[in-house]
């Protein structure tokens, strides 16, 4: 799904896009396309294809007029995150408060005036996966120095649903 639909949707798009004045492709891809979650490795998979594909294809279609870009984003706070924190999901997105959904979308919306190949709604958090990207070999040295703030980040995160009324007495998701 996080590799399939939106690879078929874009080729469905194309035939449109090529009639549209100014045709601009922005998709969702994740941090984890850059950034390895071992505990999620399918996920990773996915967004790590979905990434290289959307850059493949941006490149295809920059001579035919056609602006592609993607959005990496870490940790937002949807039912789906708050799911995964509820189950004891990974610990390591938690790093840092997660973002609204809002930061996400404006920064594709900025991609509308300022397109590029890759955007990411938390700047602070590029030089992270600029690492990550130029010294892969150290990630297994550095993750377990990242475990524990996210541990706690998640504690954090879980405290706080609950005091938003998000979480019920007995632990699960209020909708």
């Amino acid at each position: 799904m996080n590799l399939n639909a939106p690879l078929m949707l874009t080729n469905l798009a194309i035939p449109l896009l090529k009639a549209a004045p100014d045709p601009r492709i922005i998709t969702v891809v994740s941090l984890g396309a850059i950034f390895p979650l071992g505990e999620t490795p399918i996920y990773t998979a996915s967004k790590y294809g979905l990434r290289g594909a959307m850059l493949s294809i941006a490149l295809d279609l920059a001579p035919k007029g056609i602006r592609v870009s993607s959005v990496l984003p870490s940790a937002t706070d949807t039912r789906m995150l708050r799911q995964e924190a509820i189950d004891g999901g990974n610990a390591f997105q938690f790093q840092d408060p997660p973002q609204a959904p809002e930061t996400v979308a404006r920064c594709m919306a900025g991609l509308l005036d300022k397109p590029r190949l890759e955007a990411y709604p938390k700047p602070s958090e590029s030089w992270l996966v600029r690492a990550a990207l130029l010294a892969p070999n150290l990630l297994p040295r550095v993750m377990p120095m990242f475990r524990g703030k996210g541990e706690r980040g998640q504690a954090k995160y879980l405290r706080q649903l609950r005091e938003r009324g998000l979480i019920d007495e007995r632990g699960e998701l209020v909708d």
